[in-house]
């Protein structure tokens, strides 16, 4: 069933709102069922109530109701969240985040009409004079057709090439490496992966886990290959041999910001690590919240610079057609 990412954000907020109220959880599914949410919302707080009713963990609760529209990123904040007994905070984590997708899409596709309306013009207006005494004018439509139709399936492979990369890149550090260098895109990546693992990893504190088991799944929920790959290949062997954790998030740089590590390890020594995440949780937050807000402004102008090469094209087959006219004249002049 498809989950809308703005219906997501906004059940996670009831629940959070909820939750932090001190209603326990099927007391706040039985309230939130109540408003007669949408259909996909309902299913899923549906199937909570009734994993819960079979024993089941929150988490648990949650995967089995949402049928496969649960992502690891809501299983593991939902888990982490209810061990360490900050459910509420979980849930509030999950609806910014959806509520940033969704932001930020409706922004893209709100600024991509005026540029759509003007490919369509800069392709369809430069046909109708070569309409105008055309030998095969079906043909000309033809090609203009065909160079339409070209535009959309170009950026339907971009589409779909981009959303697989993002993919492969939560657990390819290289494929992670290189989206990052991507303007924008790589800034919202960073800090949505770095607000990710500490809200993640905070909440495995809390619940008293071992240091080793809260960050390997703090890593994983950050969806970062190149995070994945510092705690994996650094961190969780320097706390298995006794090391503190901030020295080793010093040194990977390009998965954790000096900033960070700084921070990270200073609340180390201190004892207000807890803390200490949940400032730096919410300070990348803000960053990617500013950050796809520039990406969603900035995107359509990317497409205004597909439009303008279409327009050059278009141009330069009016004067070849131009020039060919000629041709046929000098010809007959010639003769």
């Amino acid at each position: 069933m498809k989950f809308p990412f703005e219906e997501k954000a906004l059940l996670y907020r009831e629940l959070a709102k909820l939750s932090a109220s001190g209603f326990p959880l099927p007391e706040a599914i039985d309230a939130i069922a109540d408003t007669h949410p949408p259909e996909a919302s309902m299913a899923v707080l549906l199937g909570v109530k009734a994993g819960l009713a079979e024993s089941r963990s929150i988490g648990e609760a949650f995967a089995v109701a949402a049928d496969g529209s649960l992502t690891d990123l809501e299983e593991s904040i939902i888990t982490a969240s209810e061990r360490g007994g900050v459910l509420a905070e979980g849930f509030d984590h999950l609806s910014n985040y959806f509520q940033m997708r969704a932001t930020t899409a409706a922004a893209i596709r709100r600024k991509m009409v005026y540029p759509l309306v003007l490919l369509h013009f800069a392709i369809i207006i430069p046909v109708v004079p070569l309409l105008i005494g055309a030998a095969n004018p079906g043909r000309v439509l033809l090609v203009s057709g065909l160079t339409l139709l070209a535009v959309y399936l170009l950026l339907f492979i971009v589409i779909v090439i981009g959303r697989r990369l993002a993919v492969k890149a939560e657990s390819d550090p290289k494929i992670d490496r290189m989206l990052g260098r991507v303007p924008l895109v790589g800034s919202v990546r960073q800090n949505l992966s770095l607000a990710r693992f500490s809200s993640v990893f905070r909440m495995h504190l809390l619940a008293g886990e071992r240091i080793d088991e809260g960050l390997r799944s703090a890593a994983l929920a950050s969806r970062s290959g190149r995070i994945r790959e510092a705690v994996e290949a650094g961190a969780i062997p320097g706390v298995e041999s006794g090391q503190p954790v901030g020295p080793e998030l010093a040194k990977r740089p390009e998965a954790f910001t000096p900033a960070f590590a700084r921070g990270f390890i200073t609340a180390e020594n201190s004892g207000t690590l807890d803390s200490d995440l949940l400032r730096w949780s919410e300070r990348f937050h803000e960053g990617a919240r500013s950050a796809m807000d520039k990406l969603g402004a900035h995107a359509p102008k990317y497409f205004y610079g597909l439009i303008v090469l279409i327009v050059l094209w278009q141009v330069f087959r009016m004067v070849a057609k131009i020039f060919s006219g000629y041709d046929q004249i000098f010809k007959l002049i010639d003769i």
